[in-house]
């Protein structure tokens, strides 16, 4: 059977907790303040509250709602500010352009994309939940999820405090596709994109992206690995993005780039024949 084959929901959906109408307006901002609802700072598109049925999203014209109580078969990306589509327009980031691949193929999938801004894998901040704690709660926890699909792992290197110790980011890539095995779901992971000219690059940086994807392509880290690295980078200075494919801040793909995302990852998700 095909790793994203539909099969019949695991019924592991939380119900809703009390509602929150009597809550009286300093004790909403305690809670907002104190990360009930995850808020995204950087991306455009999808947020995930942290005890609703229905996820947020950000868009442009608003907030808008991805529904998470249908049972339809699932795939659920966890990623921060380029999978949530920041620097293109609505409907260009990757897993939108994947979605909308899937219903044209006819595939009876659907993509939930749980991203937020300018998150890492393994530490959280204040209102940035790290991939590996919310992991239950807005992958496995989603009716209907087959598959995770992780990405942005670029952050933990480029983001300060910077991560060099490509030993660490292993390890917690190693632990979140166990949580996700545990619960009898596969994970795809997408390889650290180029950071080259980034206000943040530094030479240290690179070394660890260099030795986490190296992890990822020769070891049986996941279940699938899509090659973003390759998809992005510039061919002759592969520390960076493609011109092409640049929004012009160097970490960030343009329209074009998650274009190049999303055929990607369509290749890992298409069914074998």
């Amino acid at each position: 059977m095909h790793p994203l084959s539909p099969r019949p929901a695991r019924g592991r959906f939380t119900a809703l907790s009390d509602p929150i109408a009597w809550v009286s307006f300093l004790t909403l901002v305690l809670i907002v303040v104190s990360g009930a609802f995850w808020l995204n700072i950087v991306g455009r598109t999808s947020t995930v509250s942290a005890q609703a049925s229905l996820s947020v999203s950000q868009d442009a014209g608003g907030p808008a709602e991805t529904d998470r109580t249908s049972t339809e078969p699932a795939v659920v990306v966890i990623g921060a500010s380029i999978s949530a589509g920041h620097a293109v327009g609505p409907g260009q980031a990757w897993p939108d352009l994947v979605q909308q691949r899937l219903a044209v193929s006819g595939a009876p999938l659907r993509v939930v994309n749980a991203s937020i801004g300018a998150t890492r894998l393994l530490n959280s901040y204040p209102g940035l939940p790290s991939s590996l704690s919310r992991e239950s709660r807005d992958g496995l926890d989603v009716p209907g999820v087959r598959t995770l699909i992780l990405t942005d792992i670029i952050n933990d290197i480029q983001n300060t405090p910077h991560e060099y110790d490509s030993g660490k980011i292993v390890e917690g890539i190693r632990s979140f596709v166990q949580a996700a095995h545990a619960r009898g779901d596969q994970v795809t992971i997408l390889t650290l994109t180029p950071y080259g000219g980034f206000a943040t690059f530094e030479v240290a940086g690179e070394a660890c992206r260099i030795a986490v994807n190296e992890a990822l392509r020769t070891d049986t880290l996941a279940d699938g690995v899509v090659d973003a690295d390759l998809a992005l980078a510039d061919p002759g200075q592969r520390d960076r993005i493609r011109p092409e494919y640049d929004s012009g801040d160097h970490l960030h793909p343009n329209a074009a780039g998650q274009g190049a995302l999303a055929a990607a990852v369509m290749q890992t998700l298409a069914p074998a024949g």
